[in-house]
């Protein structure tokens, strides 16, 4: 009877540790685009192109992950900006920088959406031959080491206050491909 007291303690004790063992690794893949519990930084440097003059128009930024995660922001240079209060961003061919914290995610940034303001909310003006040349996202923290992505604009001279929707760059293949059905041809 004493051998079978311990035989059940440990079968008990194995079939507990095994239910914990699964249920950690079901929340790490249900969890899998976010690293919970950090955040990151984010250092964005746009560059613009050769233009008659910097641009004071509110601009709207989204940056997706290629598992759809994304931070945003519908004031770009009122919450992100980070050169100073007085600073006159996008000024032609120069670069400004922006700041943002949030979530890490353990994919890199695929893509860039950026979209101007409505004139009639006081969005500003956008000049007519404003535009960016590029876009770089630098991301950093405890887990991460820097990890950089620049989007190329150059030459695409996108007029981004007649853009609607915004003007978007950069691809967002899945990095896994769970419950993708080929299609038939």
């Amino acid at each position: 009877m004493a051998v079978s007291c311990v035989a059940t303690k440990l079968l008990f004790m194995f079939l507990l540790v095994s239910c914990i063992f699964i249920s950690t690794i079901k929340a790490t893949e249900d969890d899998e685009d976010t690293i919970y519990g950090d955040e990151c930084d984010y250092e964005i440097v746009v560059s613009t192109g050769k233009s008659k003059g910097p641009t004071n128009y509110k601009l709207s930024v989204v940056l997706t992950t290629k598992n759809g995660e994304n931070i945003s922001t519908s004031d770009f240079v009122g919450e992100w900006g980070d050169m100073g209060r007085y600073h006159t961003f996008f000024q032609a061919d120069s670069e400004s920088g922006f700041m943002a914290t949030g979530p890490c995610f353990t994919t890199s940034f695929c893509n860039i959406e950026i979209g101007g303001g409505n004139g009639s909310n006081g969005g500003g003006r956008l000049k007519p031959h404003w535009y960016i040349n590029n876009i770089t996202v630098i991301t950093r923290g405890d887990k991460i080491n820097d990890r950089t992505r620049t989007f190329h604009f150059f030459g695409m001279h996108h007029n981004i206050a007649r853009t609607n929707p915004p003007v978007s760059y950069g691809n967002c293949r899945k990095s896994h491909k769970k419950n993708q059905k080929k299609k038939k041809h």
